[in-house]
């Protein structure tokens, strides 16, 4: 990730400048760290992993190329995923639907106590079409719907 991402990043970048090409970038809430209360599209960056470092490094990078006029993007944030499609490829999948589904137990691998939000895939998927769709979408970091309040295990 943290040799890959970078290079994949200033790839997509360069190939949607040169296309004259919009992007949404389809991004996650690493970079933010652990935060107190509510995250906001405002919130700083504060990563507390490698990976959100990688997350808020190529972050930056997409900012300062919207920022400077290069790109038409906008940056797109969703948390956890849960719904029908992807039981094998999220936390609440992985853990408490596929097991449900095969009349498992649920399991939850971290604090059940601490709150955390999560995103449904087609609400995302409702969301990037409503956002592909407007001109005041570009230039702008958006926060996909997610569950409010914060749901514990």
């Amino acid at each position: 990730m943290e040799r890959d991402w970078p290079v994949i990043m200033r790839n997509v970048i360069d190939a949607c400048k040169k296309e004259k090409a919009k992007l949404i970038f389809f991004d996650d809430a690493y970079m933010y760290g652990k935060v107190e209360g509510l995250i906001t599209e405002k919130t700083p960056y504060h990563p507390t992993s490698k990976k959100g470092a990688v997350r808020a490094d190529i972050t930056r990078m997409l900012e300062k190329e919207m920022k400077e006029g290069h790109i038409q993007a906008a940056i797109t944030r969703a948390v956890d995923f849960y719904g029908q499609e992807v039981t094998n490829k999220s936390a609440p999948g992985v853990y408490v639907f596929s097991n449900l589904k095969k009349g498992k137990r649920a399991m939850w691998p971290v604090n059940a106590d601490v709150p955390r939000s999560f995103t449904y895939v087609p609400d995302a998927a409702r969301a990037l079409y409503m956002l592909a769709t407007h001109d005041r979408t570009w230039g702008e970091i958006w926060h996909l719907p997610s569950t409010i309040p914060s749901l514990t295990g």
